[in-house]
């Protein structure tokens, strides 16, 4: 939940939620005062003219809110929910792909654990004994170089897991909590 774009979701549907009680205040009688004073120079002919003060007061009341105002926060509560759909949906796409993550990291630690503890020693093994063949004229020269490429193929191997195993990780570590 504190992935940075279900905050994202979060912090637009917090605007959605306040949209929806602006718009309720629509519901709301409103009322008003004005007032304001006039200042009138002399006419041309000199004849002196009176200020004037104005004073004016409104009252709105929304008595047929089916045209604008029911529509409008129907309009605000679909957007609301629609956003709020879509953090669900990401959170479960984003956890979706943590488990999916989570099983691959299971499997490439076993992958790196089995090359680690049998089969780097194993191909290890089989490059000395066959050097040690060939050393005692029992083996061939190629069976000596087929099992130092193989040893090599088994490390290099292992790398590649390893490596694959820690972007694995980092990809973890994306979905989850930072903090």
């Amino acid at each position: 939940s504190k992935h940075p774009k279900i905050l994202e979701l979060d912090a637009q549907m917090r605007v959605r939620k306040k949209e929806i009680q602006l718009v309720r205040e629509d519901y709301k009688p409103d009322w008003g005062v004005n007032v304001s004073y006039g200042y009138r120079d002399n006419n041309p002919n000199g004849q002196k003219r009176s200020d004037f003060v104005s004073l004016g007061v409104s009252m709105d009341l929304p008595l047929f809110t089916a045209n604008r105002q029911d529509k409008k926060l129907l309009s605000k509560e679909y957007a609301y929910q629609s956003l709020k759909d879509k953090r669900d949906a990401l959170l479960n796409q984003l956890l979706s792909a943590l488990q999916q993550q989570l099983e691959n990291e299971t499997q490439l630690s076993r992958r790196h654990q089995l090359y680690r503890d049998m089969l780097i020693p194993q191909s290890k093994q089989q490059a000395k004994a066959s050097l040690l063949a060939y050393q005692s004229d029992r083996g061939d020269f190629a069976d000596v170089m087929r099992a130092y490429i193989d040893n090599l193929n088994v490390s290099l191997d292992e790398r590649r897991i390893a490596v694959n195993h820690m972007q694995t990780r980092s990809r973890i570590l994306y979905y989850l909590d930072s903090e």
